[in-house]
This record gives structure tokens, sequence and C-alpha cells, in this order.
């Protein structure tokens, strides 16, 4: 994992910031994870209230609470919501995804699509690679899932997964 943040310095190309209009809430860098959020990194805008330092956690990344991501070899950007008053921005990055892997992940979250035009090669991660599935688990989530068999067990965290069968959320508990 990359040990600064996704903040628009000089030296990473610097990301558009928001406009004014835009409430920043922060960034996550997934760019060098392993996982299906490889070559990937979202900053949220909207309205405050979740912690989504928690949600950047859950995917192995980087967050930062005051940057944007960086526009340096972006092949394109995905705008997902607005989901209670936020909007995730995600940017995809070569060398994992070209433009075309980048607008099929888009589709598949649901997101408006917008080209960069700074695509470059397929990478290692390729078409099927850059768009697989994130396990049947939504691509972020406002606070981790808590799974318990049992109101007062020891929680399973699986992050933004749902719980599977037998088990249920502990915010369901007293």
């Amino acid at each position: 994992m990359i040990a600064v943040a996704c903040g628009g310095s000089t030296s990473d190309g610097g990301g558009p910031a928001p406009s004014p209009s835009e409430n920043l809430l922060g960034s996550c860098d997934t760019r060098q994870v392993d996982g299906p959020s490889r070559g990937q990194c979202r900053y949220w805008v909207g309205s405050p209230g979740a912690d989504l330092e928690v949600s950047c956690s859950a995917l192995g990344g980087v967050f930062s609470g005051d940057a944007s991501c960086p526009a340096r070899a972006l092949a394109g950007r995905c705008a997902v919501g607005p989901t209670l008053g936020r909007t995730a921005m995600y940017g995809y990055y070569a060398p994992d995804y070209t433009e075309s892997t980048a607008r099929q992940h888009c589709t598949g979250v649901a997101g408006a699509f917008t080209p960069e035009g700074a695509g470059g090669a397929a990478g290692s991660r390729g078409a099927a690679g850059a768009a697989g599935s994130t396990g049947g688990c939504p691509p972020e989530c406002f606070r981790p899932v808590e799974c318990v068999r049992a109101c007062g067990e020891p929680p399973v965290t699986v992050g933004c997964c749902p719980c599977t069968s037998g088990t249920f959320d502990a915010i369901g508990c007293p």
C-alpha cells in the first residue's frame, strides 16, 4: 500500500478540486492495493455525516480528509450517487484501467462515466480484471457491516458485504 493520500500535489499531477459548490468530504486512494479496487482513487462530495475513513479502511486504501484524487494517468471518472446526500467520484488509473475498462466498471456500479483521455495500456488486469466484481458487496459503505449470530456476541466485521445466512447486522441490537 502506498504511504501518501490521493492529494493533488504537483508531483502527482494535481487533481481537479471539487467546485466551490461541492463539499469535499475526503478521498480514498486504492491505486496500489490488491483486490477489486486496485487502480482506483475515489473522493466523496456532498453532505457530511458518515465516517468515510471507515469505508476507505474496508477497501485497504489511504484516506485523506482534505485532498481529492490526482489527475495524472487518469483513464476516466465515474459519479455514483447521490446516496444519503453524498456522491462518490471514482477515478480509474492506467495501467490498471483503460477508458474502455473504466467505462465498463462504472456501468457495473450504476455510475455516470466521463472519459479523461489518459487511458494508456491495458495493464496486468485487462478488461476482465478491471471490471471484476466486488464479490457481491457494494463498492463502498459508510460504516463497516458487523455480523453476529446473536446480540451480545463478538461481531465479525465483513466490510461492505451483507451478512451471510444465519447472521444479521449488529446495528439492530440494543
